[in-house]
């Protein structure tokens, strides 16, 4: 059986379980499948940017937001990575309250602080890992099931035998499940890997001979 789209997932499930009285349920396995999945992923594919205006101390962090990779000002042809506080470092910092460029940020909940508070409006740039973009009879795939069609169907496999009291079932499913996720993190870094080694510049340079360092 395909499985290239929600409906394909859900009919799936329904095969592999067996059961044909699931209706109701099967999209609850997956959405617990995909929460699972967003803590424990942290893979390329994830990352997002997004352009930002920022004219206040307090920012509003997307809804998808999972953490950030990099925090930017890019306003006045001149960029600047801010640099991350704990709260507790930024509660310090903050003690003598100023205004100006933003250099230092903080996160608070669903809210991006920034040091010092902005004098202006400041154009701005987030990077960010993204949770993945929930299916549903809307949204028939997304970038993980189109790749990984077996993470989901194993996650959501772990997540019905509880509910079904399959607990025979259950260490074959995490077992099975596990194994997806450390394939896609495994692959994932071997792929940065490659790309680092193949972004190397190496015009011009002698060979590297490990005698001589």
């Amino acid at each position: 059986m395909a499985l290239c789209n929600y409906d394909d997932l859900k009919a799936a499930l329904a095969s592999w379980l067996r059961r044909s009285d699931l209706t109701a349920e099967i999209p609850s396995f997956i959405t617990l499948a995909e929460a699972q999945m967003n803590r424990r992923l942290r893979v390329r594919p994830m990352t997002a940017r997004l352009g930002e205006s920022w004219a206040a101390e307090y920012a509003d962090l997307p809804g998808d937001f999972l953490s950030e990779r990099l925090v930017k000002i890019t306003s006045g042809g001149t960029t600047t990575v801010l640099r991350y506080l704990t709260p507790e470092e930024m509660d310090a910092k903050v003690r003598a309250p100023s205004t100006g460029r933003p250099r230092f940020y903080a996160l608070y909940g669903g809210e991006l602080r920034l040091h010092p508070a902005p004098d202006t409006t400041y154009t701005a740039e987030l990077v960010y890992l993204q949770a993945l973009p929930a299916l549903s009879e809307s949204n028939q795939s997304n970038w993980l099931l189109a790749s990984h069609p077996d993470a989901y169907l194993y996650g959501a496999l772990t997540q019905s035998a509880p509910y079904l009291r399959a607990d025979e079932r259950l260490q074959t499913w995490t077992s099975l499940f596990g194994a997806v996720l450390t394939d896609i993190e495994t692959a994932d870094r071997t792929g940065a890997a490659a790309q680092l080694f193949t972004d190397a510049p190496m015009g011009g340079r002698e060979s590297f001979n490990i005698m001589r360092g």
